[in-house]
Formats: C-alpha cells, sequence, structure tokens
C-alpha cells in the first residue's frame, strides 16, 4: 500500500513556517495558518529549532517533559491532550479493523488456517453423528490427502462435480492415497469459507446429509483450499468418507 498520500498531507505547511500543518496541530498545539502562534515576534518553526515552546513562554520540554517548572504536568499530558492522542489511536485502531474486516476469509486462507477451517468442519460432522445416536468418524490421514488431491485437481482443471473432465473420480483419488476401502463417500463445497455453514449446507441437501450420517462410514478426511477458479477468487472443499477393506 502505497503512503504517497499521508507523506504530501504531512508535509503541507499553510503558513510557511517551516513546521507542517500536522506537526502544528497534533504535537506543539499551534496555529497552522498562523506562523507566529503566540505573537512574540518569532515564527513557530524558528522557535522549535531553538527548543523553545512556540506556543507560549517557556520551552519545549514544557510540552513532553514532567519538572518542577510546568508542575509536573507537560502540556502534551493535560486532560484535553490526553483526551485528543486516546481518541486518535481509536480512530487509527478502527479504520484497521475495518480494512482487516473489509478482506474475506480468503485473503487469510494459509495452509495453517485452512488445515484448522477443515478440523472444525469434522467436529460438527462428528457432533451431527452423535445427535443421530451414530460413533463419530476418525481423521484418517489417506482421507486427508486424497480430499486434497481432489481440490487441488479442480482448480487446476477449472471443474467443480465428483467427476472431472478426465473421468477421474472419488475412486481414483483414494487409490492414489492408497486408501483401501470397502465402502466410501465425497462431499464437495464451493464458496464457503465458514465451517458451520458448509456443513449446515451440506445437511440442507438429501445426497450430502446421506453421507453425513451414513452408519458404514469409519474414516474421514477433509480439504479446504482457495485459489482463482473462473477468473474469480474462491474456496473449494471436499469431505472424503471410508470403512477399510478388511482382509
Amino acid at each position: 500500500m502505497s503512503n504517497k498520500g499521508d507523506n504530501k498531507r504531512n508535509s503541507v505547511d499553510s503558513d510557511h513556517d517551516g513546521l507542517s500543518d500536522w506537526e502544528e496541530s497534533h504535537i506543539y498545539g499551534t496555529d497552522p495558518h498562523d506562523e507566529d502562534t503566540d505573537d512574540d515576534g518569532m515564527e513557530d518553526g524558528e522557535e522549535v529549532m531553538l527548543g523553545r515552546n512556540p506556543n507560549g513562554l517557556g520551552y519545549l520540554r514544557d510540552l513532553f517533559i514532567p519538572h518542577a517548572g510546568n508542575g509536573y504536568r507537560p502540556e502534551s499530558l493535560r486532560p484535553g491532550r490526553v483526551l485528543f492522542h486516546a481518541a486518535a489511536a481509536l480512530a487509527v485502531k478502527s479504520v484497521m479493523v475495518v480494512f482487516v474486516m473489509s478482506y474475506p476469509l480468503t485473503a487469510w486462507l494459509t495452509p495453517d488456517v485452512a488445515a484448522e477451517q477443515g478440523r472444525k468442519i469434522i467436529l460438527l460432522t462428528n457432533d451431527l453423528r452423535r445427535s443421530e445416536s451414530l460413533p463419530a468418524l476418525s481423521v484418517n490421514s489417506k482421507l486427508d490427502q486424497a480430499a486434497f488431491a481432489k481440490v487441488q485437481d479442480m482448480f487446476l482443471k477449472q471443474y467443480f462435480a465428483h467427476t472431472g473432465v478426465d473421468g477421474r473420480g472419488l475412486e481414483y483419488f483414494l487409490r492414489q492415497a492408497d486408501y483401501d476401502y470397502s465402502v466410501s463417500g465425497e462431499n464437495l463445497a464451493m464458496g464457503f469459507s465458514d465451517p458451520a455453514e458448509v456443513v449446515e449446507a451440506w445437511k440442507d441437501s438429501p445426497t450430502h446429509y446421506a453421507n453425513l450420517v451414513d452408519k458404514d462410514y469409519q474414516d474421514i478426511g477433509v480439504a479446504m483450499a482457495d485459489d482463482i477458479f473462473e477468473g474469480e477468487n474462491t474456496v473449494l472443499i471436499a469431505q472424503y468418507f471410508g470403512r477399510p477393506r478388511r482382509v
């Protein structure tokens, strides 16, 4: 982000006394449109150069440093000044919060955050299963790997479907991850960044809900990632279910 605009604003010197308007208003408390605020015959900027208080009698130390001469209450710490600085700090903080909140989660979806969100999806899935008196599913690293490969394949080949443009589907990704299964299932989602929202959406879909509460499943894996899909930054999610084949 460029700060050229801020630099230009902070360098404006309306009264040409050698102090910027910002310095006069926020630091010295002088009038940015009067080169000699205290009418002592010396410009504000020159007084600052000499270490004098440009806003009245005394020296700059009277503004900032507590000592006997200013009753241990420098001008910068007087109630009005303190309130001003506190208000300014709150304003800056508010701007930063708005700036951060204006970005979608996809801007912060690092691999660690994606993994954490995936685990939340699993927790919510298991909460649903327990509410239906079904056993919780165990996290399986091979299913995580298969789900991640599916998500990356959809981004790479720009499709959103259970079967890819090359005909590869669930069986292919499970085989690539060396997950030998007797039963398996797959839920997909696009555009969701909140775990609760995606699980709720799956619950509202009969086919996805059937996977969430299938009593035959034992393992689960989830992958979430963001990348460019059809020209826009998008989140894709794959949720894989399975039961290992018994030998």
